[in-house]
């Protein structure tokens, strides 16, 4: 009976949470494509196009399709697919309960973790955009626990079987959490331990591959189709990966920075404060104080290191591997292959951390066993736990507000007609194409094909227009005399890459002087 009532307080509880999850996540979901991939997502639900980047390669089909039964209910793309974030991103705490439940040494510490999970400044924004980052970790995370199982399991072949077709369908939601395939290697592993024969043990391999197989080629071929065959949806995707490994993609290979300086924001920047806090920078955590972020980034880093001496030390060889297989190759994949500047690329390594800090407290609890010591750890906790919700609370507040670069494009809307109007942007274009697309827009960052461009069209308009994104584009050497006519700002936390937006006009005279050639860097 008294395992039956626990069973029940806990259920009851994690009930509680995801419902108090749901209704934070549903007061301040999102009202604004905010990102070139949240106009894409909502492109696709109007039309499914990849090669018009509706959405872009390799097409999202699984969450695309989710956001169908969402868009039932509205008329609003955004709206549908950010209905869809709130939903899965609140259910999303019942598999990382169920994985801490596996993972941590006692009940304390699941609730510890699933506490911070839940309060979690950087997940609660996910939760309310209208990106596919929330569906894919829901995904994940069920993907994960499932293979826990495999920790204690007789028969692993069936959390490899059922691994197999849920790593397919993570696939078909997001392609890039593709690392966390590699941990289907832990359940092959102890079936391998277990095996009564190689015959048998290669029979069950290539049933778990064959099942995986099918399970991809479910989603894989309807999209390919959509394109005209695999064939060209394959050379889709081989454009689409030079551009973003040599171009655009922001990664160790299309980047400037030294590994040591991508290391450095990724581990700091992007993992402790962003990941942790919730803020661009110490200093930014509003309305928490300096110090207080300060204190609270100490605090995670004591816990943190706890957890990792106690897991090391301490827990399961098997639970080890298991945590390396599913953190190291992400990890790796996330410092080399993704945008350092978007800390949405770290949300498949924040439960690993939470679920490394909930081993630390439940150790450093171990260690002040007296009347005081638990006071002392308890009310820390408590003030720990307020603090992310505080932070949470008030990121999710000023998500409500239009991005900057929508701003732009109200402002914009607001003081030029649309015709005689030309407006140079980078990603800001995107919006342009789906909250004004009246207005004439070219996307560009070389100053030749500037000068090119304005050369051509010089005579039919009248007013021109360029954004700070376009002048950075162009390098320390080049200075246009240009007239700034607004600033657009919000949080950097919110808007990594377009926190800052300004809108500037060229006089007739700099234009006539770019048109002839006289104006060059």
């Amino acid at each position: 009976m008294p395992d039956i009532m626990t069973r029940y307080r806990n259920t009851l509880f994690l009930s509680a949470l995801v419902l108090f999850a749901f209704a934070i996540r549903f007061r301040f979901a999102g009202q604004y494509a905010e990102s070139w991939d949240a106009v894409d997502f909502a492109l696709a639900l109007q039309r499914f196009d990849i090669f018009h980047m509706q959405p872009h390669f390799p097409g999202y089909p699984l969450y695309i399709l989710t956001a169908h039964l969402f868009a039932n209910g509205t008329t609003d793309p955004v709206q549908a697919l950010t209905c869809l974030s709130v939903c899965f991103g609140s259910l999303s705490v019942i598999p990382f309960y169920s994985l801490a439940k596996r993972l941590l040494p006692d009940q304390q510490a699941v609730w510890i973790a699933v506490l911070l999970f839940v309060t979690s400044p950087l997940l609660g924004l996910a939760h309310v955009q209208p990106m596919s980052e929330a569906l894919g970790l829901f995904a994940v995370l069920l993907y994960v626990s499932l293979l826990a199982c495999s920790l204690n399991s007789k028969k692993p072949l069936v959390e490899l079987s059922m691994g197999a077709i849920l790593f397919a369908i993570v696939l078909g939601i997001r392609i890039s959490y593709f690392p966390v395939g590699l941990l289907l290697l832990y359940p092959l592993a102890r079936l391998y331990r277990q095996r009564s024969g190689l015959g048998p043990f290669l029979l069950q391999t290539v049933g778990a591959g064959c099942l995986f197989l099918l399970a991809l080629a479910a989603w894989l071929l309807p999209t390919a189709a959509t394109e005209g065959g695999l064939v060209p949806y394959w050379q889709l995707g081989k454009a689409f990966t030079a551009g973003h490994f040599t171009e655009w993609g922001g990664t160790s290979f299309s980047s400037e920075a030294a590994w040591w300086e991508r290391l450095q924001t990724l581990v700091w920047d992007r993992l402790l404060v962003n990941g942790l806090i919730g803020a661009s920078s110490l200093s930014d955590g509003i309305p928490l104080p300096v110090w207080l972020s300060a204190s609270l980034l100490a605090a995670f880093l004591v816990l943190g290191w706890a957890g990792a001496t106690d897991a090391f030390r301490r827990g399961e060889a098997s639970v080890r591997w298991f945590l390396l297989l599913a953190v190291v190759p992400y990890a790796l994949w996330v410092f080399f292959g993704q945008n350092s500047e978007k800390a949405r690329h770290l949300l498949p390594l924040l439960p690993w951390l939470y679920l490394l800090l909930g081993r630390g407290w439940a150790y450093v609890r171990s260690k002040w066993r007296g009347p005081a010591g638990a006071l002392v750890l308890h009310s820390l906790t408590v003030l720990l736990l307020v603090s992310l919700l505080v932070r949470q609370w008030t990121v999710l507040q000023q998500h409500l507000f239009p991005p900057p670069a929508l701003q732009l494009v109200t402002y914009v809307q607001q003081h030029f007609p649309a015709e005689g109007t030309i407006i140079y942007t980078w990603e800001e274009q995107r919006l342009f194409d789906y909250y004004a697309p009246e207005y004439d827009t070219e996307r560009l960052r070389s100053f030749d094909y500037f000068a090119q461009s304005l050369q051509l069209r010089a005579p039919s308009v009248s007013r021109v227009l360029v954004t700070n994104a376009v002048l950075d584009g162009f390098g320390p050497g080049v200075h246009l005399p240009a007239n700034e006519l607004a600033r657009f700002n919000a949080d950097p936390f919110l808007y990594p890459s377009y926190h800052t937006v300004v809108l500037y006009e060229l006089s007739p005279q700099t234009i006539e002087r770019i048109a002839s050639g006289m104006l060059r860097p």
